[in-house]
């Protein structure tokens, strides 16, 4: 029988690049794949978080972390007209504790920093649309900005009474964001700096985060059950302070999507958040995030 070694050749050499794409594929799944198959999972959902920090109407400020009041309204519109489920925190942690089912299409919007203009506008917006997000204020700031009389939308952070109206209206919860670590001088927010005795560090980042819980739960009324880290700077060291003083949660500017698992309380820290920049649409920003299987 005569046999074409030129054709079996090609036709080999053939086989062989998709058993390779193939076994890469299996082995590096794709954003697509993960989304696809934890969707698929049983008692877990796929959760985008959207980061947010400023809201300003000035098109002259709006940039990578200023976007307008009415992009963050479209946002939540689109979203709601997609079929999305808005949640907050204690939600979240209800439904990993077996406590509150979640339908698949769950997004969760958060704001760091707590600035004034959150109140004004980004509040504004949750009351109308009957939704809530997530805000984490940087202490100090509450407290400094309580003892002015002029508020800037544009420079001035949230004073105490705004943040209690907000937390009290069931529209907003809030996470700590550190007393006075937000800053990126001798350390970058609170990781720990190379070379820095770890038992030192911990006692440092304890005492300041102890301090804004104490003052939340003085002015607000409310003790947060999840931090929101400082640039995203995390570290090993911090993740175990903030676990033994009780948080439940804990936030990272990692963009990726969750995967949320009823009874894995570990999948609940380091959550990646999508910051949301002022430079597209609510339907091009979205669109390269949600499940497209949920859209």
């Amino acid at each position: 029988m005569f046999i074409n070694f030129k054709v079996s050749k090609n036709l080999i050499a053939l086989v062989l690049i998709f058993t390779f794409l193939l076994l890469s594929f299996i082995a590096y799944p794709g954003a697509e794949t993960v989304r696809t198959s934890a969707v698929n999972r049983k008692n877990s959902i796929v959760l985008p978080v959207i980061m947010y920090h400023s809201l300003l109407k000035d098109k002259r400020l709006q940039g990578n972390y200023v976007i307008s009041p009415e992009l963050f309204k479209s946002d939540v519109k689109f979203l709601k007209e997609r079929g999305y489920r808005i949640i907050g925190a204690q939600e979240l942690l209800d439904y990993t504790d077996g406590k509150l089912n979640l339908p698949e299409k769950c997004v969760m919007l958060t704001f760091d920093d707590g600035y004034y203009n959150n109140y004004l506008y980004a509040y504004q917006t949750a009351k109308e649309e009957n939704i809530k997000f997530i805000l984490s204020p940087i202490a100090i700031n509450a407290d400094t900005t309580s003892e002015k009389e002029h508020l800037s939308p544009s420079y001035s952070h949230c004073t105490w009474a705004q943040l209690k109206e907000m937390v009290d209206s069931k529209h907003v919860e809030l996470m700590n964001h550190s007393y006075d670590m937000h800053q990126n001088l001798s350390r970058k927010g609170t990781k720990i700096s190379s070379g820095e005795n770890t038992d030192n560090y911990k006692t440092l980042l304890t005492e300041d985060l102890t301090k804004a819980q104490e003052l939340f739960k003085k002015n607000v009324g409310f003790t947060p059950l999840g931090f929101a880290y400082p640039f995203g700077e995390v570290c090993d060291e911090a993740e175990q302070v903030i676990k033994k003083m009780g948080f439940k949660m804990s936030f990272s500017c990692n963009e990726k999507l969750n995967i949320i698992e009823i009874g894995n309380s570990e999948c609940l820290y380091c959550i990646g958040r999508y910051l949301r920049t002022g430079n597209t649409t609510s339907e091009e920003f979205f669109d390269k995030i949600l499940p497209n299987e949920n859209k």
